[in-house]
């Protein structure tokens, strides 16, 4: 809160009302904006291949279109390439299929990019505020910790590779910490969607550090294929990163997916609705303009971060595991958790929400979690009741 305070008591400061042109370019990113030119008109295009969305592109430009905005198909999105079995139906759909830095030069050949602003849309923004009303509860009834992990929120922005061994090592810190205040008893951890997997691989690691894992909206679950590779292995695409760590490219695209109504439409997404949290949305916006804010999200569209191995991790589990999921939005594809259906020590829940039903239905959420956690304990809300459906 002091640091919210702090940001918001600048706002009496000439210096947080920087001119056009200057970080953090709360007034647009041209000096002049368009008192000395035309505004930049572009239509969001991109399917198939590359030459196909290239030839869209050179039909746009010939129409009078002074900008581009790129369709990026799903796979491409969250860093497979084309042929990876998990790409299979999706590749070219809802965008153009891009599987390398060839690709990339196909797509704008023969395309001026020094007069031709490009766009380019896939998502990223994350902290601990996405669990808020989850603390504001659980802390009346015991200790909570939430925890901003490495490159997100609070935490330290350095430039470096944001990797799932270093999500899970901070988790690890976080435990030590956690014990030497409290005692070494075992904790229950929750996490929220890609988190799960960093939280989950430290479980698997110190399995006597933990009681019980929670995992809302994870990843790893989507569709019936396994993710299994060798120990530690990612699905990272290094000429991605490579490229977005290039001069001008990665702050940029950043810059566009962290806009306030990008991201308002990504949380939509995410709510499957458009009655999202406000004060949620509010701290988004606030959180991708501090210093460094672009290092780990630019990991995460590269997929750096992302567990190639994680079905294994998964399987690995020996505490019990509460799962939960909502019916609305862009995650409602869990089959995978099917794997687990027959397993002692999961259960799962379906609430009828987005992927946060902490936000929807906090008291219930909550509820169902000390339930889940202790469930020899009364509760003032109705007893948790797993969903064993699959």
């Amino acid at each position: 809160m002091k640091v919210l305070i702090a940001h918001l008591t600048l706002g009496h400061s000439p210096v947080a009302h920087p001119l056009p042109g200057q970080f953090p370019f709360t007034r647009g990113i041209q000096e002049d904006m368009y008192r000395g030119r035309h505004w930049t008109m572009r239509q969001y295009a991109g399917f198939s291949t590359a030459e196909e969305s290239n030839r869209r592109y050179h039909f746009l430009l010939n129409q009078g279109v002074t900008g581009l905005s790129v369709a990026f198909d799903l796979p491409t999105q969250i860093g497979y390439d084309s042929d990876h079995p998990l790409s299979e139906g999706e590749v070219g759909k809802v965008g153009v299929a891009i599987d390398s830095m060839e690709d990339m030069e196909r797509l704008f050949d023969g395309i001026d990019l020094q007069k031709v602003s490009t766009s380019m849309t896939i998502n990223a923004s994350a902290s601990a505020a996405e669990v808020r009303p989850l603390f504001e509860s659980l802390s009346q009834h015991r200790t909570v910790y939430a925890i901003d992990l490495p490159g997100y929120g609070l935490s330290e922005r350095s430039d470096r590779l944001y990797t799932p061994r270093l999500m899970t090592d901070a988790l690890h810190d976080l435990v030590r910490h956690v014990q030497a205040i409290h005692g070494t008893q075992a904790i229950d951890a929750l996490a929220v969607s890609l988190s799960c997997e960093f939280l989950a691989r430290a479980a698997v690691e110190q399995p006597t550090h933990f009681q019980s894992i929670s995992l809302v909206s994870p990843t790893g679950f989507k569709g019936l294929k396994l993710r299994q590779a060798a120990e530690g292995q990612t699905y990272g695409v290094n000429w991605l990163w490579a490229l977005l760590k290039g001069p001008g490219w990665g702050l940029s695209i950043f810059n566009l997916l962290t806009r306030p109504k990008v991201i308002r439409y990504f949380l939509n997404k995410t709510w499957g609705s458009a009655n999202i949290d406000e004060e949620m949305y509010r701290y988004a916006v606030w959180t991708t303009r501090q210093i460094g804010a672009q290092h780990a999200p630019l990991c995460f569209l590269s997929a750096q971060l992302f567990s190639a191995d994680i079905t294994d991790i998964y399987d690995r589990l020996t505490q019990k595991v509460w799962m939960s999921h909502g019916t609305r939005g862009d995650f409602v594809d869990y089959r995978g958790k099917q794997r687990y259906a027959s397993s002692k020590n999961w259960r799962f829940t379906v609430y009828e929400s987005g992927a946060l039903p902490y936000f929807e239905m906090p008291d219930q959420f909550s509820a169902d979690l000390l339930q889940f956690i202790n469930p020899n304990r009364t509760h003032l809300q109705k007893p948790f009741e797993p969903d064993q459906s699959i």
